[in-house]
């Protein structure tokens, strides 16, 4: 049971980092610029994501209605729904400029 949690766990957290980071390009940046970037990418995504889960755990197992305790749940979903989004935008724009030229 442990291992099918941690390997259901691990494959979230491993699409996620990968949707948060699509914005980085790769092919235009230094090889050092490119980790750097997206080393503080995978940073600020884990920072929402413990913050989100922070905040469905104390809903969860305490009397705090989500009312309550709205912020530390929807901000960091929103703002990674927004970076996911905006990583997909510039991916397929990037695609359709390759294309053409």
């Amino acid at each position: 049971m442990g291992f099918l949690i941690e390997f259901v766990f691990d494959s979230i957290l491993e699409i996620w980092v990968e949707l948060t980071t699509m914005f980085i390009p790769e092919e235009k940046l230094k090889p050092v610029h490119f980790l750097l970037l997206q080393a503080a990418a995978i940073l600020f995504s884990g920072i929402l994501l413990f913050v989100f889960l922070f905040g469905v755990i104390v809903v969860a197992t305490t009397e705090v209605t989500l009312e309550e305790f709205w912020a530390p749940v929807f901000i960091p979903l929103g703002i990674s729904v927004l970076q996911i989004a905006v990583g997909i935008c510039l991916r397929v724009s990037s695609r359709r400029k390759n294309k053409k030229t």
